[in-house]
């Protein structure tokens, strides 16, 4: 549910940078991060890594929410919450993005990588096999 509802998001995010009448300096940089960030989303989801997906969506979420009140921060005259804003968002995105997600996903994938490489092998060993069975009686 999550998965969905954060892939949701993004094409909100999207369709709401593709529907918006001002003119934004940052349009096509956005742009390419909406439609990367859904392809990645649909393909971890058409190949079933669900939860080292959702896991990777879990830990960005963290910083995003962060960027957010700085946004609206900066927006106000209260000066110091933008500081303390600004450097939670720091703070937060260098832990989830540098540390966390990086070993997160690297013990995540070696087991999958494992579990990749024997699924390959033990295909090849049934196709051998297959090539050298007797076919109808024939040897």
């Amino acid at each position: 549910m999550y998965y969905l509802l954060t892939m949701g998001y993004h094409f909100n995010a999207l369709f709401s940078l593709l529907g918006a009448k001002n003119d934004r300096s940052d349009f096509m940089e956005m742009l390419l991060h909406h439609l990367v960030t859904l392809g990645l989303y649909y393909a971890s989801y058409l190949t079933s890594f669900y939860k080292l997906g959702s896991l990777v969506m879990f830990l960005h979420d963290w910083a995003d929410i962060l960027v957010g009140l700085t946004k609206t921060s900066a927006e106000t005259k209260f000066k110091n919450v933008l500081i303390v804003s600004a450097l939670l968002v720091l703070g937060v995105w260098f832990y989830t993005r540098l540390y966390l997600f990086p070993t997160i996903v690297y013990e995540g994938m070696i087991p999958a990588f494992e579990t990749m490489l024997l699924t390959s092998n033990e295909m090849d060993k049934m196709h051998s096999k297959s090539l050298h069975t007797p076919i109808l009686g024939m040897t």
